[in-house]
């Protein structure tokens, strides 16, 4: 069995990809499956953290604040829960921000399989 070493260098960092020549070319990359894990279990956790305060945003937050068919009793409850609308306010944009950081993420985990499915460039 022989295997040949050949570097390959993605846009931030050179990885080692050692090919298996008689065994149909099969690739293992030299990131430990250990990291690998962990950058699978953060990538989770962060997606996790992305979906945490939806519940208080989209759900009780518009059921506390939104009549049906009345704009004026939706001004004057927006006006007496001013701190509960900045409160989702906030909660938007912590969704937001750990999307992004989720994403990021998973496409650190990805690239090391395939840059351009990491990236989903078709």
């Amino acid at each position: 069995m022989a295997f040949y070493v050949f570097r390959v260098a993605p846009p931030t960092r050179s990885l080692m990809v050692a090919m298996d020549i008689t065994n149909d070319m099969t690739a293992m990359p030299s990131v430990p499956l250990r990291s690998m894990k962990a950058m699978g279990r953060r990538a989770g956790l962060l997606f996790f953290l992305h979906g945490l305060p939806a519940p208080f945003a989209l759900l009780y937050v518009a059921r506390r604040i939104l009549v049906p068919g009345d704009m004026g009793a939706t001004a004057d409850r927006v006006r007496e829960h001013a701190m509960l609308l900045r409160l989702s306010i906030v909660a938007e944009i912590w969704q937001c921000l750990f999307l992004v950081f989720a994403a990021i993420a998973l496409y650190r985990l990805l690239r090391e399989v395939d840059h351009y499915l990491a990236i989903a460039k078709r």
